[in-house]
């Protein structure tokens, strides 16, 4: 879902894994005139271009042969932006310096390249800094912490200047009033140095972060203890067995939470042990069916034919972060701790592929699950190219009656969930604006006080810079969606530090005294892990 952590989870994936709690990984960049063939790990000649090297990574010297295009790169001297500026999203299984440097050779804007040596990801650059490192929020400082070359970037020339502002949007919805309930809510400290749930909660193996949180109260089959659970992922970074699987957290006042009960040890939804299905690379519970959608009511699961329901992101390839075009499943549950995948072979939503429409042919992700007069409404994000020809994150829909739920035709193996032809009904916006890169990631809940539909979604643009934060929009029909210019919660609120450069992918949960707690996940130095606001102050 995903900001696939990079600057969006298409634009920045370099980005999501701290010091702290990251497996090695080189990043080379380069750039280059003529590809010279070159064995892994051995340099051609001449010029002294700098890899990029993560902590504890072994050197790989990467140089080029000559320079055509008049770019160098690498940590601390001219050179690219790692967490923005990608020519198109990552291409992946790519094992070798020279068939990343290739790629970048076949693309006429392609000015550098990086490559990934243990995920085997190649990250094509259309933009340079052209200047050195100067420090703060700049083009080369544009990388998670855990760059060390580039964090560590000299002090040189001014900036390159801020995109210009994008113009005024109308609006039919007055929006700035709309917002106003959620805005100016209170940051809290959680127990794990500021984070509710750290990045090791669970403590699985290869576990490199947490993300995506699902929090909603118990069911009556539920004999665990605590009141509420939380859903989330983790991240299992064991190179050749890479993806995400969902553990779950217990608590009894939404504050403080415990760990590894429930399912294996805690995880409760694993990913599928047969290779080569959909969701062999990993799982994620992400559209939950409730109870009721109204915002503030009790965050329940809804029983329906004897069954809980979720519907679940996943990919199929475990070679990477991510890996693979992406897509969703159906997962259900006897007590809502426990899930199961409704098919081993049939997608709700089939995964990124060329014939899908253009903004969703890259790679599908993150479901959310609406229930509204007799219909279904699957509000989900996707990777494809925009209305200017762009590469961008937005967020359609998929419909089905509420007749024909969960959704699958078992005798021929088929999805019954229908495209919208109004999809993206939340597109990417206009350049200079908070998301223009990225409108994903959508949390959608009825306000009935309000008498409007609130979208809390993942918003990453211009405005935003390197950082993604969380947006806000509103809609009567769940199909036009009115955006608010200005971010809800911008990353680096947080005042423990820990959401520095991403805060996004929410859940809201209300408790029986009507304080509203908005989940999020939140990156930074500390790593990848769950932060709090509530709308008044707790203890």
């Amino acid at each position: 879902s995903y900001p696939r952590a990079s600057f969006s989870r298409t634009f920045a994936r370099l980005a999501l894994k701290s010091v702290a709690i990251m497996y090695s990984r080189l990043l080379v960049c380069v750039s280059f005139a003529f590809c010279a063939a070159q064995a892994d790990g051995v340099a051609a000649t001449a010029l002294n271009i700098q890899p990029t090297l993560e902590s504890g990574a072994n050197l790989q010297s990467v140089q080029s042969r000559t320079m055509v295009r008049n770019i160098t790169c690498g940590g601390g001297i001219p050179g690219i932006d790692h967490a923005y500026g990608d020519l198109k999203p990552y291409t992946p299984n790519i094992s070798t310096t020279s068939a990343c440097c290739a790629l970048c050779q076949a693309e006429p804007k392609c000015v550098a390249w990086v490559l990934e040596t243990d995920t085997h990801l190649c990250f094509l650059k259309a933009v340079t800094s052209g200047a050195p490192c100067t420090g703060g929020n700049t083009p080369c400082r544009r990388s998670m912490p855990n760059r060390i070359s580039m964090a560590n970037c000299p002090d040189g020339p001014t900036p390159l200047p801020p995109p210009p502002p994008a113009p005024p949007v109308p609006h039919w919805l007055p929006v700035a009033n709309l917002s106003k309930p959620y805005r100016n809510w209170t940051y809290y400290i959680g127990q794990f140095d500021g984070f509710v749930v750290p990045p090791d909660a669970g403590n699985f193996p290869g576990q490199t972060l947490v993300d995506c949180p699902l929090v909603y109260q118990k069911t009556p089959e539920d004999a665990l203890p605590g009141k509420y659970r939380m859903a989330y992922l983790f991240f299992n970074g064991t190179k050749g067995n890479m993806g995400y699987e969902v553990g779950l957290g217990t608590s009894d006042d939404l504050l403080h939470w415990s760990f590894g009960q429930g399912g294996d040890r805690g995880i409760v939804f694993p990913r599928n042990p047969v290779e080569g299905t959909f969701d062999y690379g990993g799982v994620t519970l992400g559209g939950m069916l409730w109870d009721k959608m109204e915002i503030k009511s009790p965050r329940l699961p809804q029983k329906l034919n004897g069954k809980y329901w979720c519907l679940y992101g996943c990919y199929p390839s475990r070679e990477g972060y991510e890996a693979g075009d992406g897509g969703q499943g159906m997962a259900w549950s006897s007590d809502g701790v426990q899930w199961h995948r409704l098919s081993n072979t049939t997608p709700i939503t089939p995964g990124g592929n060329p014939s899908n429409p253009k903004w969703e042919q890259i790679t599908v992700y993150q479901p959310n699950l609406v229930e509204s007069n007799g219909t279904f409404y699957d509000i989900y994000n996707a990777a494809g190219i925009n209305a200017a020809g762009n590469h961008a994150e937005e967020s359609g829909v998929r419909t089905l009656a509420v007749s024909d739920f969960p959704g699958l035709d078992a005798t021929q193996n088929r999805s019954l969930w229908v495209d919208s032809p109004k999809s993206p009904v939340l597109p990417s916006g206009p350049p200079g604006s908070v998301d223009n890169r990225m409108a994903s990631d959508p949390k959608v809940f009825w306000d009935a006080e309000q008498q409007v539909w609130v979208n809390f979604y993942v918003c990453g643009g211009d405005a935003t810079g390197s950082h993604v934060d969380i947006c806000i929009a509103f809609s009567t029909d769940l199909l036009a969606w009115d955006k608010e210019d200005t971010p809800l919660y911008r990353a680096g609120g947080h005042p423990s530090g820990i959401d520095s450069s991403y805060a996004h992918k929410v859940s809201v949960i209300y408790d029986d005294n009507g304080v509203g707690y908005l989940y999020y996940t939140a990156v930074g130095s500390k790593g990848r892990g769950i932060a709090l606001l509530t709308s008044r102050p707790v203890q």
